[in-house]
């Protein structure tokens, strides 16, 4: 069996294939060293351009040898060089290295480049949130951790640009910083970013919300403070907001002095209605709305004085008509008195 193996990958080194398949399929059928014998019968009909039973063969082994990393390899090897078209059932295949749990020393460095490779396998098929998962796993493992730093962020780059192409600039720019916390020196996605604030703060402009445009344009000066372009839109839109703000003052006083105006108005109808505690009541509210109230205090004292002028007439008539109900008691009484005396006479008489 192991000579059968060393026989197979002899022809394939020398470009004998179908040599080499007829070598690994006799290693498979005496049973030792099954894994290795059939994922290089699965590379040899890779070579042969025989891209289906190969993809079958990898799922396969896969399916009954789940921790074989070879397989894995082999099959991203297939699906980033000689797939054109998407292959689900490859990919799901795939997709079960994300389950593995890392184990002893060796199978932990193994594990994390084979995860590279599958990374490198999904992004080429599209796959980029399970690309990303695989290489973000490579690269805790830290098995060459730079090329998987590299990979991760092509992959990232890849679903920000995919982000812009569907139009969804939150979640674009949700990559972009993301690439940023994982290689803070990146300048195009620093750009990148920069130029969706800028384009964000615009929006907002449009849409009459200065603050949150102000508030989006100094994100943008944080993470580039000599961008001329983000100071002259910030600069802008504080000069808008500042007359938006004027504007706002000037309206609220146009609006309190009318008001004033209305409660004037009302107080000399009520003044002319003789409702002199409705006058009050009106100038009063005047007074507490405060803007163009000049004049009002001097019209609240006149009608005050107004109200303790009638006050003052009510008690005086009130006194004299009681003055006048006593005195026309008093001339009854006296009328009585004079009427019983003359009757007395007359008795007497």
């Amino acid at each position: 069996m192991k000579t059968m193996n060393l026989e197979g990958i002899s022809h394939f080194n020398a470009g004998r294939f179908e040599e080499a398949l007829r070598c690994f399929r006799a290693a498979v059928a005496a049973g030792e060293s099954v894994p290795e014998a059939r994922v290089f019968i699965g590379h040899v009909l890779g070579a042969l351009g025989r891209r289906p039973e190969a993809i079958a063969e990898f799922i396969s082994v896969i399916t009954d040898s789940p921790r074989h990393l070879p397989a894995y390899s082999g099959l991203a090897n297939i699906l980033i060089h000689l797939c054109p078209a998407r292959d689900l059932a490859a990919e799901k295949a795939l997709l079960r290295i994300l389950t593995l749990k890392p184990g002893r020393e060796d199978f932990r460095a193994s594990l994390a480049i084979t995860l590279r490779s599958c990374g490198q396998a999904l992004r080429a098929t599209g796959e980029l949130d399970s690309a990303e998962k695989a290489l973000s796993k490579a690269l805790i493992l830290g098995s060459r951790g730079q090329a998987s730093r590299r990979l991760l962020l092509h992959v990232m780059r890849m679903r920000a640009e995919s982000s812009l192409s569907a139009g969804d600039r939150k979640m674009a720019e949700k990559e972009l910083r993301r690439i940023l916390d994982l290689e803070p020196g990146d300048k195009k996605a620093r750009q990148g970013l920069v130029e969706l604030l800028r384009r964000r703060g615009l929006a907002h402009v449009s849409s009459g919300r200065l603050v949150a445009a102000e508030k989006s344009l100094r994100r943008a000066l944080a993470l580039s403070p000599l961008d001329r372009e983000s100071r002259s839109q910030k600069l802008e839109v504080r000069s808008m907001r500042e007359k938006s703000q004027k504007a706002r003052l000037l309206a609220a006083r146009m609006r309190k002095a009318k008001k004033v105006r209305l409660l004037r108005r009302r107080g000399d109808a009520a003044v002319t209605a003789g409702r002199l505690e409705r006058a009050e009541a009106a100038l009063r509210k005047a007074l507490l709305v405060g803007e163009g109230a000049r004049g009002v205090d001097r019209q609240l004292a006149e009608v005050l004085l107004m109200r303790e002028q009638a006050e003052e007439s009510r008690r005086h008539a009130a006194r004299a008509a009681k003055g006048e109900k006593v005195r026309s008691l008093l001339e009854k009484l006296k009328a009585a008195g004079q009427a019983y005396h003359t009757s007395v006479r007359i008795r007497k008489a």
